[in-house]
């Protein structure tokens, strides 16, 4: 190995020093974000008028005329009223209140970081998730020591395109990985008080790990009652959640939509995706030049995670075979596996990017079970990998 190679291995594999220079890059796609939304750091909420009131936010925000906004909108409601009654407060009406209002863990962190105060709300969000960032970059060095995995384990979590998509929209992900890189450390350390605590924080930021955790405990290994009251405590925890919420919200409009349009037959939302942007049915762009590069874009990004999953694919039965916590990572890549595959194309299909953000857990642990198969990525990988990501940072920006 020469030098330049050694420095950059031995960059990657330190605990501070890679996750500082992490932070920073994405404190800087963060900044270009803000700059472009007029220097107001509220404008990565991403707020619309159908559901905000301007007049009525208890801090003044950007919002968006004529537009449905996007997700940050009822995350920043519920970073200042984390336990909402009505379906309409704080300016901001939720749209499923229930669905909304189980995701709370990444408000609730907010919330704390603002002291209860709305006007550092916006703010909070953005540190928030940066948090999340060192947290998941550290936690990803960590790993990679623990496990014995491949080098470029760290660098290839960290370079997934759907950080830079909540980092810019102020939604959950980067913290629902956050806590699950730091529920699967604690299961390679065997802290099964730790584990449970971040299984449920996990849950409680985003819910899709759910079935990560149930196949987990369940396929992961002999399902002794002690493996299983460890394993499914997170679960069990959620699903208390979210009887709670049941109740709380009975008879409100819209509350047992929860997952109306997200999800379909496996593959159908994909392949429609694909289909529709091959004949360039869908309106990315009001002209037809970019239209057709985001259509394209789509189209090339969307397979790319489709040939990822089938690529891991491949290795999970020597993951299953090889037992301890790479057979959970591998039952547990199954069971997201095939959730995801159900997304329509009316679900985060639908948006240009979005599909970035829903597949960051899935790329969390593919990434687990291709490394812990010690594969060796050839230089060329990287060196294709670096425009790629540039590319995408680009048209998400």
């Amino acid at each position: 190995m020469t030098l330049p190679h050694a420095r950059a291995a031995a960059f990657c594999r330190h605990a501070v020093a890679f996750p500082i220079a992490v932070v920073a890059l994405y404190a800087l796609i963060a900044g270009i974000g803000i700059a472009r939304g007029q220097f107001d750091v509220s404008s990565l909420i991403v707020a619309g008028d159908r559901y905000v009131d301007k007049a009525a936010v208890p801090t003044p925000i950007a919002v968006r005329a004529q537009s449905s906004g996007y997700d940050g909108q009822f995350y920043f409601r519920l970073a200042n009223q984390p336990l909402p009654r009505t379906v309409t407060g704080g300016g901001v009406t939720f749209d499923r209140p229930a669905y909304r209002s189980q995701r709370i863990g990444y408000p609730l962190i907010v919330f704390c970081l603002s002291l209860g105060r709305p006007a550092l709300v916006p703010v909070m969000m953005v540190l928030a998730n940066l948090l999340g960032i060192f947290v998941m970059a550290r936690s990803a060095v960590t790993l990679r020591e623990r496990l014995a995995l491949p080098g470029w384990f760290a660098p290839a979590v960290m370079a997934w395109p759907g950080l830079t998509v909540t980092l810019l929209h102020d939604t959950t992900e980067i913290v629902a990985a956050a806590w699950l890189m730091l529920a699967i450390g604690a299961a390679s350390a065997r802290r099964p008080a730790r584990f449970m605590a971040s299984g449920v924080m996990t849950l409680l930021t985003r819910e899709t790990s759910a079935v990560v955790f149930a196949c987990a405990a369940l396929f992961g290994g002999r399902p002794t009652m002690r493996r299983l009251a460890i394993g499914l405590f997170p679960v069990i925890a959620y699903a208390a959640w979210r009887l709670f919420l049941a109740q709380r919200w009975y008879g409100i409009a819209g509350t047992g939509q929860s997952f109306n349009g997200d999800m379909g037959w496996p593959m159908q939302g994909f392949l429609q995706t694909v289909h529709d942007c091959v004949m360039l049915q869908r309106p990315l762009s009001p002209r037809p030049g970019p239209n057709a590069i985001r259509n394209i874009y789509v189209v090339i990004t969307a397979c790319a995670i489709f040939a990822t999953g089938l690529w891991t694919a491949w290795y999970v039965p020597g993951a299953l075979r090889a037992g301890g916590l790479r057979r959970s990572i591998a039952a547990g890549w199954v069971g997201l596996a095939i959730v995801l595959s159900t997304l329509s194309a009316q679900g985060p299909w639908i948006d240009p990017n979005g599909y970035f953000r829903a597949f960051t857990e899935f790329w969390v642990i593919s990434l687990l079970v291709l490394a812990g198969t010690g594969l060796r990525l050839p230089k060329a990988a990287a060196a294709l990998a670096i425009p790629a990501w540039i590319a995408s940072v680009y048209f998400l920006l």
